[in-house]
């Protein structure tokens, strides 16, 4: 199985090969691609930004899938988990493992890869399961280039905690790379309780 790895490009990380894992969503089938941090948050909840967001990006695979001709369209499916040192819940375990591994991509301008030892998608899947029962619904476009549109975004509604200490790992590499707050633009937001 390969070793899930770490890429900074310029100013993002992202994970790559977490594994094989594929979700169904408004009768689509997608596959997990990767896995990007922003600091802070892309999404602002009440108008204030989370500390950090982790996106979980989905493609869609095309043939075979149940109700693969009966789905919204959406190309890509992103689940979006904001995180805050003001949250009165305990960081995931898996952040810490992601934050010890931050070193090892380094600094500054171009890309620079780093496996991550210890970074299990199924540890991590089990430890983010209770925290997906809530959250907002819309469809819009990615937040980096090209932002296409397409991308049914699922943002979970109430941000999970992360220590100072893993957020200034993060934000060590990072530095501030969210784009700015979007307008909604006519996109129809749905929660789900």
């Amino acid at each position: 199985a390969a070793v899930p790895e770490e890429t900074r490009r310029g100013h993002v990380l992202e994970i790559s090969n977490l594994g094989q894992v594929t979700l169904f969503a408004g009768g689509g089938k997608y596959g997990l691609r990767q896995l990007v941090t922003h600091t802070p948050s892309e999404h602002a909840i009440g108008g204030e930004r989370a500390d950090l967001e982790i996106q979980l990006v989905h493609h869609r695979i095309h043939g075979g899938g149940p109700g693969d001709d009966d789905d919204d369209g959406a190309e890509s499916l992103v689940v979006s988990l904001l995180f805050s040192t003001k949250s009165a819940k305990a960081p995931p375990p898996f952040l810490a493992t992601l934050a010890a591994a931050v070193p090892e991509v380094g600094r500054g301008e171009g890309s620079r890869h780093a496996e991550v030892r210890g970074l299990s998608l199924k540890d991590v899947a089990h430890q983010l399961a209770p925290h997906l029962r809530s959250y907002f619904r819309y469809q819009g476009s990615l937040t980096h280039p090209p932002c296409s549109e397409g991308v049914a975004w699922f943002v979970v509604s109430d941000p999970l905690g992360i220590t100072g200490a893993q957020l200034a790992a993060l934000r060590e590499v990072e530095g501030s790379n969210a784009r700015p707050l979007q307008s909604l633009n006519g996109r129809q937001v749905r929660y789900v309780p």
